[in-house]
């Protein structure tokens, strides 16, 4: 096996497609935070789960570590600007922004393409990162605003729907 360092890890998992979200919470004395995450994913269906990788090191951590609710905003392909927006360090990410509230008063973003209002049932830290599990207690999917944002090879990519009578078919349970 080659030996490798983070820069080739990171390089390596972005041959990985994934979607863009923006991830918000509030902290305990009201103030919004949010940032573009990459990591999420589903987790179980019964009770329905979901969970978020955050880097230890965001600004905005502590008020993630101390909430007891998040919500994860999966973006369109025409917003690339916001996920530009909440990627941003040290930056008040809010400022002009409409957005309302959820769940326990967490930031809702008034456009995507389907939202989760989760509360955290559990945490994880591993390496630089924690792993966020919420526990979906609202859903709202917004089927006609568009394709998902996709992220590969370090760049944003617009997803093409395949139209195809063969789609790949739910298992039976």
């Amino acid at each position: 096996m080659a030996v490798f360092d983070s820069k080739n890890l990171r390089l390596a998992c972005g041959h990985f497609l994934t979607g863009i979200t923006i991830v918000t919470v509030r902290s305990a004395d009201g103030v919004p935070h949010g940032v573009t995450v990459n990591s999420f994913t589903s987790v179980s269906l019964d009770p329905p789960l979901v969970l978020v990788c955050l880097d230890n090191r965001l600004g905005s951590y502590h008020a993630f570590r101390m909430g007891c609710a998040f919500a994860v905003h999966i973006l369109a392909d025409h917003q690339v600007e916001l996920s530009h927006r909440f990627a941003q360090r040290g930056t008040d990410k809010f400022a002009g922004l409409r957005w309302d509230e959820g769940l326990d008063g967490v930031p809702i973003l008034p456009d995507y393409l389907a939202l989760f209002e989760c509360r955290v049932v559990d945490t994880h830290g591993s390496g630089d990162h924690t792993i966020f599990i919420g526990q979906v207690e609202r859903i709202e999917i917004r089927a006609d605003s568009g394709m998902p944002l996709g992220f590969f090879r370090g760049n944003y990519i617009k997803v093409q729907e395949e139209r195809r009578s063969d789609r790949i078919q739910e298992p039976e349970l």
